[in-house]
C-alpha cells in the first residue's frame, strides 16, 4: 500500500505533510533523543514502511497482548481494589 502512494523515495521526501508528522513525532513525543531509535525524517520508502509496520503493530497486536488479560485479573476487586 505505501508503495503505491510512494512509488520512489524522493516522493516520500517530497511529502512536506509526511515529514511534517515524523518530525512532531520525534521532536515533542521523543523530545529529539537520536537514542530513541526514531527517525527525525524519513529518507526511504523502506524506512517509512517499518515506521508503519512498527506503530501498527505496537497499537494493535501488541497492546492487546500486553493488555487483554486485565480484565480476568482486576474484575475480581481484591486483586485490584481502587486508590
Amino acid at each position: 500500500m505505501v508503495k503505491h502512494y510512494y512509488p520512489a523515495d524522493k516522493d516520500v521526501l517530497e511529502d512536506t505533510e509526511l515529514q511534517a508528522w515524523i518530525e512532531d513525532i520525534f521532536t515533542n513525543g521523543f523530545l529529539g533523543r537520536q537514542e530513541s531509535g526514531i527517525p527525525g525524517t524519513f529518507l526511504t520508502v523502506q524506512e517509512l514502511t517499518k515506521f508503519l509496520t512498527m506503530v501498527i503493530f505496537t497499537c494493535s497486536v501488541q497492546h492487546s497482548a500486553v493488555n487483554s488479560g486485565q480484565f480476568d485479573y482486576c474484575s475480581w476487586m481484591p486483586n485490584a481494589p481502587p486508590p
